[in-house]
């Protein structure tokens, strides 16, 4: 036992002075410019991890923020995305060195996956790996799983990392229900995984059904004199074992899964695609699998890459010429082997193991159990107790696969055939070296070590330098920008918070960190999050539709049932949730500049003087209308607000046509007086138009990222004006002919209808607003509701002095709540949905895992 993870933490501290080298020499963070927190995780992962850094400094929560858009729980975004253990690091950094701590957690988690992959090896073949050879061999097999190509090609969405280093885990669970009739380490293992991110826990779990398998076959093949009978009795006592502890494992986590499942029914991305399973096609060729075993390979759409070294591989193949290992278990391991590969290439099991979504995206993102298939084979093969018999066939198998590797790749007309040739030459040379090495020269011992020497740094140089070239293609050189945009940002919101710290609001702004103004386009939609303050945008992969919805109705783009489009003020709309600042780099009709900070010398900090307060009273049977577009929905609320009707908004006259270079131009009639200009051109589907709007600025417009209303600069004059809106498409067939909306935001009865509902929110004698908690007193009339800008959520329990009422919702998804006549105490106090649920099934499979262990223990005591 202390020899077994003695050696795993050797392998630990060998993988991660690997990583920290290749971080030093290529200067990535804290060494240099460079960081693995790219994609995904330079647009998402470091505003969450800044978002959780507040959570454990007590400033932000997770059960309910409003942080997250305009407000709701946020268990599904831990879960998903922060619940792994080496997350609890962050709390030792910077907001503005978050590159650091990504970088670093990268490395540790592929170091952990190397010392659990080698702490597998020892408990699954725990009487081989005998002298002078065994240890090398389990070093080099772990060190091939640790720095293998999914480790670092996925290092950008870290959280898929943590199912790396678990699988091992749960597999030796497997082992021992099949070989011990024990499930409790099944039942731990896989509580953890889930816990530590069930996303990648959900693939390990389908694949310990095949693994099942394959150990239940391999037992089963080893009891040659056991009667059918007594096999099918096996077969059944196995199999329960493993569905009752798999089951147990699920339970065990249910405290964090369970309210997590709860929260994912607030969108429809929580649901499941069972309808893809239908699709039984294959996609792409089988045979991409060998062109892809190359250095520095990447996946793609039907076509994956396992390259986890040519160490690897070549045990993976010589295991089914060896001479030590039976024909019974090498059709066993072929067909595991067989299955395995059909995962990538057909379509059912291609979204089974995508867990039933259309993963579009970040392909193959469960690759590495593929890798974990091929070095388990060739521990299978580097573990027998007589290696020297197959010690020739080694470097045949080698030397073969090298030129069937040159050849497949050089007929498949491979682009870089350098890399390919690169890596039959270390196939050759591995194999050889290791043939020479096992078979120990003729029996002169030291000369053996050398050449296994020889191996160990071939290979571990060749896993560096694959590590190498995947960090080259996934890699981001932001570092030095993102810090002071950080330090910025957060001096501008932190003047907010001690400025104005009286009463709730929201913030909002026009642009983000990875703004690309030349198309106005971003999809960094969390820094409300990151700096720990009320926002509208977010991009999350559980989201709540209720708020997606309203915000698309109000102007703001749902883009991809994820994220909302917020990428300038829509000052009707951002009054009526409450924004009463806007960080933003242009000025905007309305707006008031204030004095404070301003973010790299662009983005300043404007006042929005028609922000309506998050609570007042109203009478929501006064006035009903209905609403065609974003301008005329907002009348329609403004209109039920004030109990009559308010044409904030103006529709504008406008013509259209075509010039000789099938540019669409507009020319739209601005009037005389005080007035914000927005801009709407709904279309049938994306036709990747550029606009510009009136020589201010251009963007990109009916495609990925873009809004759907857009503020027009224009000058308030005291006589007609026009404004000029161009588009340049290839075609105009996705524009919704006859349906373009351009209005004018009248500021002026704007104000007036601000005033007359900030006086009645002087009504309202106490607000007080948390994240979790809201307490209103409320002097009412008859029929009146209390409006109140918090968004509908399960988990939020209201009452009426002292009692439970049913309430109802305004717009679709904030709350109003209806008063009686005088005096109302109104208390909001949010419980997570399935909270306690999941602490019930927690407590079950805790009782299950523990009884496990003691029926275990006992069997042990009394066999002694």
């Amino acid at each position: 036992m202390k020899k077994k993870w003695f050696h795993a933490m050797v392998v630990f501290i060998l993988t991660f002075m690997v990583m920290t080298f290749l971080y030093k020499v290529y200067g990535y963070a804290p060494f240099g410019n460079r960081s693995l927190a790219s994609m995904d995780a330079n647009i998402q992962y470091l505003d969450f991890f800044a978002y959780f850094k507040d959570v454990l400094a007590g400033k932000n929560q997770i059960a309910q923020t409003f942080s997250k858009s305009l407000g709701g729980p946020n268990i599904g975004t831990y879960s998903y995305y922060l619940a792994s253990p080496f997350n609890l690091l962050v709390f030792f950094f910077e907001k503005s060195d978050l590159h650091s701590f990504l970088d670093w957690v990268v490395a540790l988690k592929v170091s952990m996956a190397s010392a659990m992959f080698c702490a597998f090896l020892y408990q699954r073949f725990r009487t081989t790996w005998e002298p002078p050879h065994g240890r090398a061999l389990i070093t080099l097999l772990s060190l091939s799983y640790g720095l293998c190509q999914y480790n670092l090609a996925q290092s950008s969405n870290i959280m898929w990392l943590d199912g790396v280093y678990m699988l091992p885990l749960i597999l030796w669970g497997v082992y021992d229900v099949v070989s011990r009739h024990s499930g409790w380490k099944l039942s731990l293992f896989v509580g953890m995984s889930i816990l530590f991110g069930w996303y990648s826990a959900g693939i390990n779990c389908l694949f310990s059904g095949i693994w099942f398998c394959l150990e239940l076959a391999l037992k089963l093949c080893a009891q040659n004199k056991s009667s059918v009978l007594n096999r099918l009795k096996e077969t059944g006592r196995c199999l329960g074992i493993y569905l009752f502890f798999i089951a147990a494992g699920v339970l065990n986590s249910a405290v964090l899964f369970w309210p997590t499942v709860v929260a994912m029914q607030n969108s429809v991305k929580g649901g499941l695609e069972f309808f893809r399973l239908a699709d039984m096609s294959w996609i792409g060729q089988v045979s991409s699998v060998i062109q892809g075993y190359t250095l520095g390979a990447t996946s793609s759409y039907g076509a994956v890459s396992l390259f986890c070294g040519s160490f690897a591989m070549t045990g993976c193949l010589s295991c089914f010429v060896s001479r030590n290992i039976r024909m019974k278990e090498k059709i066993i391991l072929g067909v595991t082997a067989g299955v395995t590969v059909m995962l990538f290439y057909w379509n059912p099991a291609y979204v089974m193991f995508s867990l039933l979504k259309n993963a579009a995206s970040y392909w193959y993102r469960y690759s590495y159990i593929g890798i974990f298939a091929i070095l388990f084979m060739a521990a299978y093969f580097y573990g027998q107790y007589d290696l020297k018999r197959d010690a020739s066939r080694i470097w045949k198998v080698g030397l073969t696969l090298a030129v069937f590797l040159l050849l497949w790749n050089y007929f498949g007309k491979t682009s870089d055939m350098k890399r390919v040739f690169y890596t039959a030459a270390l196939l050759s040379f591995e194999s050889v070296c290791l043939s020479l090495a096992l078979s120990g020269i003729k029996g002169k011992q030291k000369a053996g070590t050398l050449f296994l020497w020889a191996v160990g740094m071939t290979v571990i140089g060749e896993l560096t330098w694959s590590s190498k070239l995947q960090m080259d293609h996934y890699h981001t050189s932001d570092v030095a920008a993102y810090q002071n945009y950080v330090k910025n940002t957060q001096e501008q919101i932190d003047f907010l918070k001690d400025m104005d710290s009286t009463e709730m609001y929201r913030i909002s702004q026009t642009s983000t960190r990875n703004h690309n103004r030349s198309i106005n386009q971003t999809a960094n939609y969390n820094e409300s999050m990151a700096f720990g303050y009320a926002g509208l945008a977010s991009y999350t992969s559980s989201p709540d539709d209720r708020q997606m919805i309203l915000l698309d109705r109000l102007g703001y783009h749902w883009e991809g049932e994820c994220m909302t489009i917020v990428n300038t003020s829509i000052i009707g709309a951002d009054s009526l949730l409450g924004v009463k600042y806007i960080l933003s780099e242009y000025p905007i009709n309305g707006l008031t500049e204030t004095e404070g900070p301003v973010e790299s010398g662009t983005k300043k900090i404007y006042e929005n003087p028609y922000y309506l307060p998050f609570a007042f009273p109203y009478d929501p049977s006064a006035y009903s209308a209905k609403a065609y577009n974003p301008f005329t929905f907002q009348n329609m609320l403004y209109g039920q607000l004030t109990g009559s009707e308010a044409e904030v908004y103006k529709r504008l006259a406008f013509s259209a046509e075509r010039d000789e270079n099938g540019v669409l131009r507009y020319s739209i009639q601005i009037p005389p007086g005080n007035y914000a200009v927005y801009g709407n051109m709904p279309w049938y589907w994306n036709i990747d138009a550029l606009i510009n709007v009136n020589n201010q600025y251009e963007m990109s417009y009916t495609t990925w990222l873009s809004p759907y209303v857009f503020y027009i600069p224009t000058e308030m004059k005291s006589e007609d004006s026009t404004a000029v809106i161009t588009i340049t498409a290839s075609g105009y067939d996705g524009i919704y002919p006859g349906e373009e909306q351009f209005y004018a935001l009248d500021l002026d009865y704007l104000q007036t209808v601000s005033e007359i509902l900030r006086t009645k929110a002087e009504h309202v004698s106490r607000s007080e607003i948390t994240n979790q908690k809201a307490c209103f007193e409320v002097e009412a009339s008859e029929g009146e509701d209390l409006y109140v800008s918090i968004p509908h959520d399960n988990g939020w329990r209201i009452t009426r002095n002292g009692e439970w009422l049913k309430v109802r919702l305004f717009g679709g998804c904030m709350y109003s709540i209806p008063l009686k006549e005088g005096k109302n105490v109104i208390e909001m106090t949010y419980h997570l949905p399935g909270l306690w649920v999941g602490i019930l099934s927690t407590g079950i499979g805790v009782l299950l895992t523990f009884l496990g262990f003691w029926i275990e223990h006992r069997k042990k005591t009394s066999s002694r």
